[in-house]
């Protein structure tokens, strides 16, 4: 809501839990977890993102877009969404102050009522048992 009272414009979190905020590469790990030499095989998908944005310079591509490309690859060795999201909250290691930081930016989140909440989820977020901040993927 805006000073006024009526909503204003809709803001979403999103992070892959890697950079900044946290002191590990998360959706490697998912894949070294859960894909047979998934480290490997997340570095090449990884240089091949390079690759579609240094050497192909791919239409409407950005840099950093492999966890757009990895989905697939958890589909096809059955890695479902409460697997990552379990994974996840046990595993990501948060740079110390940042989940003050996630507490207050998930202030500015709207909360979407067209999607059912459940305990640990609600946009693909996931909270983690360990403290009060949320982790949340943008919907594929």
């Amino acid at each position: 809501m805006s000073a006024g009272g009526e909503a204003g414009p809709g803001r979403i979190f999103v992070t892959d839990c890697e950079g900044p905020l946290t002191k590990n590469d998360n959706a490697q790990e998912i894949a070294a977890r859960f894909i047979p030499d998934g480290a490997a095989f997340f570095a090449r998908l990884s240089k091949y993102d390079d690759f579609l944005v240094d050497v192909a310079h791919k239409q409407g591509y950005n840099a950093g877009n492999t966890l757009r490309l990895i989905p697939p690859f958890f589909e096809a060795f059955h890695v479902s969404d409460e697997d990552v999201e379990l994974f996840s909250a046990e595993g990501v290691l948060l740079v110390p102050g940042v989940a003050k930081a996630l507490t207050r930016s998930a202030r500015c989140c709207p909360r979407s009522s067209s999607r059912p909440r459940t305990p640990r989820t609600s946009r693909r977020c996931v909270t983690s048992p360990a403290s009060r901040w949320r982790t949340c993927a943008a919907p594929s």
